[in-house]
């Protein structure tokens, strides 16, 4: 499979990576930071960051010389949500339209313990496949949403659901749990990333989570609200990929 092992060393071409997250419009309208997706997309893809995240009608639809110069390789969001509650995933393209845009691997999301969570994994079952067959890599984002179970459970299952679909990365909040999350990770099979989740007040707080997160050995971070919310947003992402391309444990 020689196009996905060349778009995997394209996305993690550094021992730790940033992926900059801008899909939240579908489920969230246009949000703080991203009233304007097209401004935003230009000004924050402009800085060191690995690789972007859009939806399908962000990527067709934004300017063309948007992706010209020094754009980023680009994932493309195969999952939508419910916009009462955004829980409820689904499937909204396939991966043949990812490639037929310039993507260079496709995500999706499952939440495990909602509603339509069977639905979910049955579709990123139908996902990898196609992605397979067009040598796209998958990077899955696993939320597990049952606070009965202990979170360090909810890290294990989480990374070893992704690597029994057969996706190619992962990505998970680990909570506070960076000690469950190191012992996971010295598991995994695949790449495991962590996200950024939502706004956080203290700047601080958030790079410090950051730091356990790559202390832990994750290979990156995907991070959205806390940045493209942020007053200074260019300020703290170039911040946030000098400090994680250079960090060494």
């Amino acid at each position: 499979m020689r196009g996905i092992n060349l778009r995997m060393q394209k996305l993690l071409h550094r021992k730790q990576v940033v992926f900059l997250a801008l899909d939240h419009g579908f489920s969230m309208g246009p949000i703080y930071g991203l009233e304007d997706l097209g401004a935003t997309v230009k000004k924050l893809a402009r800085c060191d960051v690995d690789a972007v995240i859009l939806h399908r009608g962000a990527i067709k639809n934004l300017p063309l010389n948007t992706f010209e110069g020094n754009f980023p390789p680009l994932i493309m969001h195969l999952a939508g949500s419910d916009i009462s509650n955004g829980v409820n995933k689904f499937l909204t393209a396939d991966p043949y339209q990812a490639l037929l845009l310039g993507a260079d691997a496709v995500s999706f999301q499952i939440n495990i313990g909602t509603q339509n969570e069977e639905t979910q994994i049955k579709e990123a079952v139908h996902l990898i496949e196609r992605a397979d067959g067009l040598e796209l890599p998958v990077l899955l984002m696993i939320y597990d949403k049952r606070n009965h179970i202990e979170i360090g459970e909810r890290i294990r299952g989480s990374i070893r659901l992704s690597i029994e679909l057969g996706a190619d990365m992962v990505k998970i909040d680990p909570g506070d749990d960076f000690q469950g999350l190191q012992e996971a990770i010295g598991y995994s099979s695949i790449p495991v990333f962590i996200a950024g989740g939502e706004k956080m007040s203290d700047e601080a707080v958030f790079l410090r989570k950051i730091q356990n997160g790559l202390g832990s050995g994750i290979r990156g971070v995907s991070v959205g609200r806390n940045i493209f919310q942020n007053s200074n947003a260019i300020n703290i992402l170039e911040k946030l990929c000098d400090f994680v391309h250079k960090y060494e444990k």
